[in-house]
């Protein structure tokens, strides 16, 4: 009797169990369109960057410091375009480095195309490249290009490389002097 007991409990809790509906994790019910953007290779895209240089015209030497924001549109990790402006400041020098109004200000405006020469998806750091022309505000053509390395994620990374700038000086209305300066460019672009 026991044994008969036994097992009709048995059949009981197999059948009890085998009725029972397994509830299974259900579908996120985000929109089809989701996009994770720390991945995304196009968009939009900004940049803030400190540039210091040694700047020379030919006659005399200065130190400068510029910082550039430049924000523009991603179609690729090999390609982006932007447009950028970027406040420099000579100092250690003479007045060979003041502009039009004698200021050792100048604001280089600057249409930006850059991107990665290898790609970074694969890597924590991808080597990189950048070229600007543009005018500069007190001063005359800027023209910039740029080597380094991005260190982060596609969308998040750290710039750091060296930069020459080739940028026109106005001395006086029939003399245009042009300036020379190679620095260090350290950044962050996302």
């Amino acid at each position: 009797m026991k044994r008969l007991l036994l097992t009709i409990v048995a059949i009981l809790g197999l059948a009890v169990t085998a009725s029972a509906q397994v509830r299974l994790p259900e579908m996120p019910t985000r929109s089809s369109g989701h996009t994770d953007y720390r991945v995304k290779e196009t968009g939009y895209w900004i940049s803030g960057l400190l540039d210091g240089y040694y700047a020379t015209n030919g006659r005399s030497i200065a130190g400068a410091a510029q910082f550039n924001i430049v924000q523009g549109y991603r179609f690729s990790e090999f390609l982006k375009v932007g447009i950028g402006v970027a406040p420099k400041y000579y100092f250690l020098g003479n007045a060979d480095f003041c502009g039009k109004n004698g200021s050792p200000l100048s604001v280089p405006i600057y249409a930006d195309v850059r991107g990665n020469i290898i790609p970074q998806t694969d890597a924590e750091f991808a080597f990189c490249w950048s070229a600007d022309a543009g005018y500069a505000i007190n001063e005359g053509v800027y023209l910039s290009p740029f080597i380094g390395v991005h260190l982060g994620d596609i969308r998040h990374c750290f710039t750091a490389g060296i930069t020459y700038v080739f940028q026109g000086h106005y001395v006086d209305e029939y003399n245009n002097r042009p300036i020379h300066l190679v620095g260090l460019r350290l950044g962050y672009e996302f």
